[in-house]
């Protein structure tokens, strides 16, 4: 039992009083354990674990008390999200529809422990026996596991994941220490336009292309017309999609243009090309949308002023 429970349990033997409070209509549960008549509109939240934190909808609604008992009333029906956090268990939210007939809810909790994790890159995704337990974004961070002996797999983005035996104490400290190694690159590339035209009329005025990376890579894109490039981007590309977009910067003519896409990380280089037709189309779609909404806020107008 830790430190603060044995105070609060001081604390009751000295007052005999159960102090639970919540405000959706603040109550005080005196049941003492016992499961007595529910009021309309209540939930009464059981535990099993004395001065866990309850959170309603993602506010903060009070404590469990001694018996690991809470006492909840609602103004109305409707779907309401109970959270129940403890230092030394796992989080865990179910969501409850509150009707006119009050209800026990038992949530029992799993004890937890916590884990360290020293890695050469982050943020790192953990995941244990296939079950996604949370991101560990910097050193600084740790990560609450349930008690017991794991396979836990640690995923970082562009890397190869890794996979470690990992036994969790409660209300103790683990620690693991990860190197991770970059996947081999991989590039992909596509566009969903094979023709734009950057003339300010609001209709495709970008040409956009998506460039999938397996890793971490550094990615210029150029866009040559008759073997002389016109336009150049270099930019730091992340794995998954990457987006790039042109609005026609350093073209003076329409027709095809030749996109080529390079990405290096240091040890491999991979080119991709594809071509986009640039043209001059106009739709006046600009002129349509401008003229419908002065139209639209000139009726709005004149009903307001006609009253």
């Amino acid at each position: 039992m830790t430190f603060k429970r044995l105070g609060f349990l001081l604390l009751l033997i000295l007052s005999v009083s159960s102090f639970s409070i919540v405000n959706w209509s603040i109550n005080i549960n005196l049941n003492f354990g016992a499961l007595q008549n529910i009021p309309d509109y209540s939930i009464l939240i059981d535990t099993g674990v004395s001065f866990a934190d309850v959170y309603i909808d993602d506010v903060y609604a009070g404590q469990t008390d001694i018996f690991g008992q809470l006492l909840v009333n609602f103004d109305a029906s409707g779907y309401h999200t109970i959270t129940i956090k403890d230092e030394d268990y796992l989080n865990i939210s179910v969501l409850v529809f509150v009707d006119k007939t009050g209800k026990y809810l038992k949530i029992p909790l799993v004890e937890a422990g916590k884990l360290v994790v020293f890695s050469n890159t982050y943020p790192v995704n953990v995941y244990v026996n296939g079950y996604y337990y949370g991101t560990i974004r910097s050193i600084d961070e740790e990560i609450k596991l349930p008690e017991g002996e794991h396979f836990v797999t640690f995923e970082s983005p562009g890397y190869n994941p890794i996979t470690k035996k990992v036994y969790i104490k409660s209300e103790e400290k683990s620690a693991v220490n990860l190197n991770f190694e970059k996947l081999k690159l991989e590039l992909n590339i596509r566009s969903k336009m094979s023709e734009f035209s950057p003339n300010n009329d609001w209709y495709m005025d970008r040409w956009e292309l998506e460039i999938y990376l397996s890793t971490y890579a550094t990615v210029t894109v150029d866009i040559l017309k008759d073997d002389i490039k016109i336009f150049e981007k270099v930019f730091s590309g992340k794995p998954n999609l990457n987006l790039f977009t042109w609005d026609g910067s350093g073209a003076s003519e329409v027709g095809e243009y030749l996109v080529k896409v390079i990405a290096t990380d240091g040890n491999d280089e991979i080119i991709k090309e594809t071509k986009v037709l640039l043209d001059d189309k106009y739709t006046y779609l600009k002129e349509i949308a401008i003229t419908s909404l002065i139209m639209m806020f000139g009726t709005i107008l004149y009903f307001v002023l006609k009253k």
